[in-house]
């Protein structure tokens, strides 16, 4: 954890692998390991038929994510680097 990122409580941790837990742990961007993991589990169960949306759905959910990744990357600037 950086200097300018406080750690959470984690409340569980049982779906994840030990493997799987301490590769984030030790992640230097764990925001967008966890959005690439989000984004493997949408495709997933896209692909499985537990998640049967249209293709435009899809696609919007993935602009929001990607999205969400931008304002968390402009808030790590602006701590950063004050003005």
């Amino acid at each position: 954890v950086s200097s300018l990122e406080e750690p959470f409580d984690v409340l569980n941790l049982a779906p994840l692998s030990e493997e799987a837990a301490e590769f984030l742990t030790e992640s230097t961007d764990r925001v967008e390991l966890i959005l690439v993991w989000v984004q493997r589990l949408i495709i997933e169960s896209h692909e499985d038929g537990l998640l049967p949306v249209p293709a435009p759905i899809l696609a919007r959910v993935f602009q929001e994510l990607s999205r969400g990744v931008v304002h968390v990357n402009n808030v790590r600037k602006i701590a950063c680097f004050p003005f």
